[in-house]
């Protein structure tokens, strides 16, 4: 991994405890968009440690 950041990490971390955390609300009005964006974060991690 290049370019090793704690903050990148410590916000990716934040990014996706807090999208876990809206899957779990079925009651959510976001909850079926939520489950949509799931493939995206394989994506968004890809980028992060790219970048």
């Amino acid at each position: 991994m290049k370019n090793f950041e704690p903050e990148k990490i410590k916000s990716a971390s934040k990014y996706l405890t807090d999208k876990l955390q809206n899957l779990k609300k079925p009651h959510n009005d976001s909850f079926v968009i939520e489950k949509k964006k799931i493939p995206n974060l394989r994506r968004f991690i890809n980028l992060l440690f790219k970048s």
